[in-house]
């Protein structure tokens, strides 16, 4: 074989031991483990009472998260959404969240007396740094 062949051959080497990193790269980030998850305390709930919703926010990054801010709107009129840190407001804030620390924000939702039954929503927004995540989580009203 000559020079050039063996150059070549190890050009394609390099070039496949290349594209195999990157597949690993961009693999690692897409199949990493969800960094937010949502609950409610019970599969369902009385017209007038109160559910509680539970949003878990994990920093799956390599870097402190400054300010994280969870805001649960309901989709629902029939749902009244507060912050369990702050009845004033649907918001709670997490000032940091260094790498691998979980957070959780607690939030009452309230249903209303003529709240018909049925799945009844509540959309969730949580924003850090360079993402935001948005989720739609519903509770059944009976």
């Amino acid at each position: 074989m000559s020079y050039y062949g063996e150059e070549m051959k190890w050009k394609r080497i390099a070039a496949g031991i290349l594209i195999l990193l990157a597949v690993a790269v961009i693999a690692a980030k897409v199949l990493q483990p969800s960094s937010v998850s949502v609950k409610w305390d019970a599969d369902y709930v009385r017209r007038g009472d109160m559910a509680v919703l539970w949003v878990n926010v994990r920093n799956t990054t390599d870097s402190t998260m400054d300010l994280v801010v969870v805001r649960v709107t309901p989709v629902s009129p029939f749902l009244t959404v507060y912050s369990a840190s702050d009845a004033n407001t649907s918001e709670f804030y997490i000032p940091k969240l260094a790498p691998g620390a979980e957070a959780v924000a607690k939030f009452g939702v309230h249903v209303s007396e003529d709240a018909y039954q049925g799945d009844h929503a509540v959309r969730i927004t949580v924003a850090m740094p360079g993402k935001t995540y948005v989720y739609e989580a519903k509770i059944r009203v009976v």
